[in-house]
């Protein structure tokens, strides 16, 4: 009698551990600790923006890693673009921007661009710093193409393109109206409509 009710209780947890252990999603039970999240923040006017990048498999010796960044509706801000060398050997390279929108303005302008090339290192990963000017934005958001080009001792060829995201913070619509003379006889009145918003 006593073996059948232990026997009994046995399969009771077993079926309760498996039945939980159903419940959990199995990234969460392996612990996802390689989520392609980076956090960055500046001293400066920029405000804090939490950084996607994409970790996927690398289709080129020197890969640009596409990656998102929050932005404002401001003057002269930037984002860093992150690029791998997955050779064995040392690269001489320059980044360049294609930008079909009006109403932004970027490009890489001090190192890592066409007019002053980096080297980078076999396996090595460096950042280059993209300038942006954004303060005349109409849309949210902006996809931009950034490409990878090596220098050779001959000629330069393409290495890889990645998409940067620009995501624009929307500042709040604010205004006041504050109401101004009125004309006794004709009954007309002024306001004043002022925008509060920065």
């Amino acid at each position: 009698m006593k073996k059948r009710m232990i026997a009994v209780l046995l399969s009771v947890v077993m079926l309760s551990t498996t039945a939980v252990a159903n419940l959990i999603p199995s990234a969460m039970a392996l612990g996802d600790t390689q989520a392609p999240v980076i956090v960055t923040a500046d001293s400066g006017n920029n405000t804090i923006s939490i950084v996607t990048r994409d970790n996927s498999t690398p289709t080129s010796e020197l890969q640009v890693h596409s990656a998102s960044f929050s932005i404002k509706r401001d003057y002269n801000q930037n984002a860093y673009v992150a690029i791998h060398n997955y050779s064995e050997e040392n690269l001489q390279y320059y980044l360049a921007v294609e930008n079909r929108y009006t109403d932004i303005h970027l490009n890489f302008t001090k190192s890592g661009s066409v007019d002053d090339p980096l080297v980078i290192k076999a396996e090595e990963e460096q950042t280059v710093e993209m300038t942006i000017f954004a303060q005349n934005t109409a849309r949210a958001t902006y996809d931009i193409r950034v490409t990878a080009y090596i220098i050779g001792d001959k000629e330069e060829r393409l290495a890889s393109t990645g998409t940067v995201t620009l995501n624009v913070a929307q500042s709040p619509f604010d205004v006041s109206i504050t109401s101004g003379a009125s004309d006794q006889y004709s009954l007309a009145q002024t306001f004043t409509i002022s925008e509060q918003s920065c």
